[in-house]
């Protein structure tokens, strides 16, 4: 499969996947930035479309548990590196996505 086709199933920061069990995992992955102020609201589609047109795909990072911040700090850093270096990273956190569901699904440690 490759990296794209991955990516289709994903949905951008700020909005939610397709349906049933993809929409609930969205919910839960991107929670901490639902209650994120306007501004961050505006960065997200800003950052979204730089992201689209600098690499022609989805910014993608695992959401669950980093802060609208943290995320935003994420993405500015990644937009300044090269192709090869972002397909790295993408790659790898798509491989992160599976395990974080997983805790997700078990729910919070204790």
């Amino acid at each position: 499969m490759e990296l794209n086709d991955a990516l289709d199933t994903q949905p951008r920061i700020g909005e939610r996947a397709g349906s049933g069990q993809d929409l609930a995992y969205s919910h839960l992955e991107q929670a901490a930035t639902e209650g994120a102020d306007s501004g961050w609201q505006d960065g997200v589609r800003v950052g979204n479309v730089a992201d689209g047109k600098r690499f022609g795909r989805v910014f993608l990072i695992p959401a669950h548990g980093r802060s609208p911040a943290e995320i935003r700090a994420e993405w500015n850093r990644r937009l300044g590196k090269d192709e090869a270096i972002e397909t790295a990273e993408v790659t790898g956190q798509l491989g992160e996505i599976p395990a974080g569901r997983q805790q997700l699904l078990r729910g919070p440690l204790k």
